[in-house]
């Protein structure tokens, strides 16, 4: 890490987890990251940050011990797992992604539409979702890439 990313980085901590003293967390000489190397990961980091941040069991007073911070983020990975929904991989847990049940869970959801716009078409303008499953899931998608996906979840 560069060495003015420090700073911002110990704020981030202090704010994640008071009480744990960072003194002289910035003392040593970091390996020599390439900016290149960096920029994704910062945006998942900032991402999966804010994620757990209003995560509606986030302690707002804080962690009292690094013991209580592991705890809670070791249940909040498991909760992000296997009950988040992520809009990029059609609103299932990566876990169902990872096993292939998301498959039936779209098709599901696919048929709950389908006989709810059957009962009701006057609750919907236009198309009801389309529920499919994106062919490819990938991190740090490029434009074109983010913006098919977004278009067969639509579709």
């Amino acid at each position: 890490m560069p060495d003015g990313d420090c700073p911002y980085l110990k704020r981030r901590l202090v704010f994640a987890l008071p009480g744990i003293s960072l003194a002289g967390a910035c003392h040593a000489k970091p390996e020599r990251v390439e900016p290149t190397a960096m920029t994704a990961d910062n945006a998942y980091a900032e991402s999966l940050f804010r994620t757990m941040k209003y995560h509606a069991k986030y302690p707002s007073a804080g962690f009292a011990t690094l013991e209580d911070a592991s705890d809670w983020v070791r249940d909040f990975v498991t909760w992000y797992n296997h009950e988040h929904q992520h809009s990029g991989i059609g609103y299932v847990p990566p876990a169902a992604r990872h096993t292939g049940e998301d498959i039936a869970i779209l098709a599901a959801r696919r048929t709950t539409y389908k006989i709810a716009r059957s009962k009701h078409p006057e609750r919907w303008a236009r198309h009801t979702r389309a529920w499919s499953r994106p062919e490819t899931v990938i991190l740090n998608q490029k434009v074109d890439q983010a913006a098919n996906n977004t278009a067969s979840l639509a579709a």
